[in-house]
């Protein structure tokens, strides 16, 4: 097995111990038996330090070992040198994780002239808002919008964008050209446009109550939306 198949080994080791698909190493895990797992990592044929070595912190970081995951990430620069992109993608999720996130960020942006698949940029779109990187988040959002503009997951990333800045004309806008399924998102975010296009006083009660009965799966939302909104123009009115 060569270096170049570090991110197959990594993503696939990650699955199998993480969700259960082989069943009998999570039991091991589960029954404290890590030595056992950890030797037949060892045992890989072909398969570098470097790569047997971050399998090995994948496996920590499954059974709730981030701090032991970050310590070995932040105090070995060796692990996270020369990555190819995929692999860069894959550690810089497992950095996240185990709550190195200066490490994640610089091995993110090592990986982003590298990364093209939908897939893949959607990924890193994800990992740079949970890292709250601002430029990554920039340099991920424009190669989507650039090569995958239909992208499910560029829309989500604009969605709560929208959501948070309470621009619900924008939100409906996301939705307009969509499926018969986002009609009814762009139905619903079109009413609260509309509801809240005044700031001011208006009837909490009958609006909630009209959201509610008009788009019934969405009567949480509609609880925040207008919790929401009502807590950003009371703190406006007290400025």
């Amino acid at each position: 097995m060569g270096e170049g198949q570090t991110h197959h080994v990594l993503t696939k080791k990650k699955s199998e111990l993480a969700y259960g698909r082989r069943t009998r190493e999570v039991a091991e895990l589960a029954e404290g038996r890590l030595g056992t797992v950890i030797a037949e990592i060892d045992a890989i044929e072909d398969l570098s330090s470097t790569s047997k070595a971050l399998i090995r912190l994948q496996t920590l970081c499954s059974i709730g070992l981030g701090l032991e995951v970050r310590k070995e990430l932040e105090s070995n620069p060796e692990l996270t040198a020369d990555l190819d992109p995929k692999s860069a993608l894959t550690v810089a999720t497992l950095a996240e994780e185990s709550d190195a996130d200066l490490k994640a960020a610089e091995v993110l942006a090592s990986a982003e002239d590298g990364l093209h698949s939908q897939e893949d940029l959607e990924i890193a779109l994800d990992l740079a808002v949970k890292l709250g990187d601002a430029r990554l988040i920039g340099v991920f959002e424009k190669k989507l919008s650039l090569q995958f503009p239909g992208s499910d997951g560029l829309r989500r990333h604009r969605l709560s964008r929208c959501l948070r800045d309470r621009n619900y004309a924008a939100a409906a806008a996301l939705f307009a050209h969509g499926s018969v399924e986002d009609r009814e998102a762009f139905e619903y975010y079109d009413q609260l446009s509309k509801s809240f296009a005044e700031t001011g006083e208006f009837d909490s009660p009958a609006v909630l109550r009209h959201l509610s009965e008009r788009f019934p799966s969405r009567r949480r939302q509609a609880c925040a939306h207008v919790r929401s909104i009502l807590k950003h123009w009371a703190t406006a009115a007290a400025h």
